[in-house]
This record gives C-alpha cells, structure tokens and sequence, in this order.
C-alpha cells in the first residue's frame, strides 16, 4: 500500500474473465453486434481475445448485463451453457 493510504492499480477488482468470455464467445456465435457490446461494457476486443489478461470485474459484470440483452436470455440458459462448457474442458483435460 502507498503511503497515502490508497491501494492504487490493486484497488480495481480483477479476475481472469472466464465467464465473460464465454458471453463473448456465445454472443459471436449466435452473429450479435460483440464490438457495440464490448464498447458499452468498457471492455476491448484485444483484451477479451486474450486469456491472459484479467478483467475488471465491473467490466466483466456489464458485458453479461448486456450479453443477456442482446441475447434475450435471463443469463439461465447462457449460465447452463457456460456450466456444460466448463464440464466439458474438464472432462477432456482428466
């Protein structure tokens, strides 16, 4: 922590982003407008693209509040795809 008492950079909220790319990639597959989606949600092309980078968790949490919009799901059925995706990667990487 910096002597002001402000924790800076490590004050934002970050997490991998795996759900929210799922969103991504579910918005892509179903031909939704993701570039107007990820702009609404702050978030960038590159950054979603990539694995690697953590997220902002606001971020994050408006591109599913949009994700959901676009996609004209309550997040149920994308949060049961995303759960069967999940269980699928692992099932093949045991």
């Amino acid at each position: 922590m910096s002597s002001n008492g402000s924790a800076g950079f490590r004050s934002i909220p970050s997490a991998t982003g795996r759900i929210a790319r799922l969103a991504w990639a579910r918005l892509r597959e179903q031909d939704k407008d993701v570039k107007a989606v990820l702009s609404r949600s702050g978030l960038r092309p590159e950054e979603i693209a990539d694995p690697t980078v953590r997220l902002e968790v606001h971020s994050q949490i408006k591109l599913l509040e949009l994700a959901a919009e676009e996609l004209r799901d309550d997040l149920s059925d994308f949060i049961w795809h995303a759960a069967s995706t999940c269980a699928r990667l692992v099932w093949f990487t045991m």
